[in-house]
């Protein structure tokens, strides 16, 4: 089952990677080890829970960015501005081999909120704290989806303990 330990590893590795995505592929490892072991692996309940939970982590970007924006003052413009960003900012920088998409989740929300809110009439300190608040919550999510990412790798060996998995005995 080296394959479920290398999901794992960079599963993990995927939560500071933005090329690798983390959740899905600790998902994928144990989907790998369910299929492998059938009753032997992890309950249903369990594998569903994991599910959600890697669903849950797609989705926390996006809430916690927003919630960074208007938590430092950002209209409507400001979060739409950050969403914006955070969807096109990666792909903007992606050229900047292996730190461009990274930074692009990083910097997009910032440089999105900061511009929306200026053309919806902000002045520029107004605009910036807006951005700020997303740079924040961006932080914020990272944070929360390692977690989450942890908590399910934890919570998968306690479950079926290393018995299942050869070269760990």
């Amino acid at each position: 089952m080296s394959a479920v330990v290398a999901c794992f590893l960079f599963g993990f590795l995927g939560a500071f990677l933005p090329l690798l995505p983390g959740a899905l592929l600790v998902w994928l490892g144990i989907l790998i080890h369910k299929i492998a072991l059938g009753q032997q692996s992890v309950s249903w309940t369990f594998f569903w829970t994991a599910t959600a939970c890697v669903g849950a982590t797609y989705g926390i970007d996006a809430l916690c960015t927003i919630w960074g924006a208007r938590a430092f003052g950002a209209t409507w413009r400001g979060m739409v501005g950050a969403m914006l960003g955070l969807l096109i900012g990666p792909f903007l920088l992606s050229p900047l081999l292996g730190i461009g998409i990274g930074l692009g989740m990083i910097l997009g929300p910032l440089f999105g909120a900061v511009l929306f809110e200026i053309i919806g009439g902000k002045d520029l300190r107004g605009a910036s704290k807006a951005g700020f608040g997303a740079l924040i919550g961006g932080f914020f999510a990272f944070f929360v989806k390692i977690a989450i990412i942890v908590s399910i790798i934890v919570a998968f060996f306690m479950q079926v303990g290393h018995s299942t998995l050869p070269g760990l005995n």
